[in-house]
C-alpha cells in the first residue's frame, strides 16, 4: 500500500486581537513569521504547506482552529497533516520529526503532553467525521481541538525540553521572543 502523502496545515485563521496586528506579517529578521512558520515545515520534510484561510477556505467560518483542520481533510482526504500555529516561531525541526515519525510508525494522531499543537494527523474517515460532529454541535465548547482529540485514538509524547512549544500571543510576548533572539547571537 502506497503511503499518503504528508502535508503541512499552518493555522492562521485567528483575528490576533490579543497581539492587535496580523501575526503571520510580523517581522522575524528579513522574513515574516508565516514565512518562518513555512520554512520550519519545509526544514522537517514537508514540501506541501497550506495556510488556513487562504488556499483552503473554512467550511465553518469563526468556530476556531478546527475548522481549519475539517477544511483541509475534506479538501485532501487522503493525505497526512502535520499542523502547526502561526505563533509558535520556537518549534523546532526535531520536534516536528518526532510527531511524524511516531504518527506514521503508529498511524495515529499525535501531540505532545501538554499542548494539542503542534499535531500530527493520520488520514481517515474517523478525524474527519469526528470533526464535523464537534462543529455542528450547538455547544462552542465542543469545536476545540482538545474535544475533538478525546473522541480519536490519540497518542501523546513527552513534551520537549525548551521552549518550543511556547505560544506568542500579545506584544510583549513577542518583544520578549525577540530579545530572547539576541541574547542567544550574543
Amino acid at each position: 500500500m502506497a503511503q499518503q502523502q504528508l502535508k503541512g496545515l499552518l493555522l492562521n485563521g485567528g483575528c490576533s486581537s490579543r497581539m492587535g496586528s496580523d501575526k503571520a506579517s510580523l517581522s522575524l529578521g528579513s522574513c515574516s513569521l508565516k514565512e518562518h512558520m513555512v520554512m520550519l515545515l519545509h526544514s522537517a520534510g514537508i514540501e506541501d504547506v497550506v495556510v488556513s484561510g487562504q488556499q483552503v477556505k473554512d467550511r465553518y467560518e469563526g468556530q476556531g482552529p478546527l475548522a481549519g483542520i475539517e477544511a483541509v481533510l475534506t479538501a485532501f482526504p487522503s493525505a497526512q497533516w502535520l499542523v502547526v500555529p502561526i505563533d509558535m516561531p520556537q518549534l523546532t525541526v526535531s520536534a516536528l520529526q518526532q510527531l511524524i515519525h511516531h504518527g506514521q510508525l503508529h498511524h495515529t494522531c499525535v501531540h505532545f503532553d501538554t499542548s494539542v499543537m503542534p499535531l500530527y494527523v493520520h488520514q481517515g474517515d474517523s478525524c474527519l467525521v469526528k470533526a464535523r460532529a464537534c462543529l455542528t454541535s450547538s455547544n462552542h465548547r465542543n469545536w476545540s481541538i482538545r474535544n475533538w482529540l478525546t473522541q480519536l485514538d490519540c497518542h501523546t509524547l513527552a513534551d520537549p525540553n525548551d521552549a518550543s512549544l511556547s505560544n506568542i500571543n500579545t506584544p510583549q510576548q513577542w518583544q520578549c521572543y525577540l530579545n530572547s533572539l539576541t541574547t542567544n547571537k550574543t
